[in-house]
């Protein structure tokens, strides 16, 4: 069972990368082109029969987030596997990553500045 979930992952990424590769170049992304597989360094499929959803991560760094429409009847939406929405973030500067980034580069304050810059925000934001 385990080995049919891994070709079905390996699989479904396939068939999105060129979704994905169509979406970088209208967005005129800074990335290569075309997306293979090759430069896949993450991915997830959704199990959710009711949400499918795929997401990659490209050389390290370009997320893409594939998932279909979502049945709504609010608004007349009803899921259809054949049609869906694209995210994308450039993770080369999320948050998550500064500590690692920020751990390499020396301090321009001292740990006395730095605790004085905070105290002072807290002081004003309170």
């Amino acid at each position: 069972m385990a080995t049919n979930t891994l070709a079905v992952t390996a699989l479904t990424v396939r068939l999105v990368l060129p979704a994905f590769s169509d979406f970088a170049e209208k967005a005129e992304l800074d990335l290569p082109l075309p997306i293979t597989q090759a430069r896949v360094t993450e991915s997830f499929v959704s199990k959710s029969k009711t949400r499918p959803a795929v997401s990659i991560t490209v050389d390290g760094r370009h997320y893409f987030h594939w998932s279909s429409w979502v049945d709504d009847k609010r608004f007349g939406m009803k899921a259809d596997l054949m049609k869906g929405k694209i995210s994308y973030v450039d993770q080369s500067n999320r948050l998550a990553a500064m500590p690692g980034k920020l751990a390499r580069k020396q301090s321009l304050i001292t740990t006395n500045e730095a605790r004085e810059i905070g105290l002072g925000f807290l002081k004003r934001a309170t």
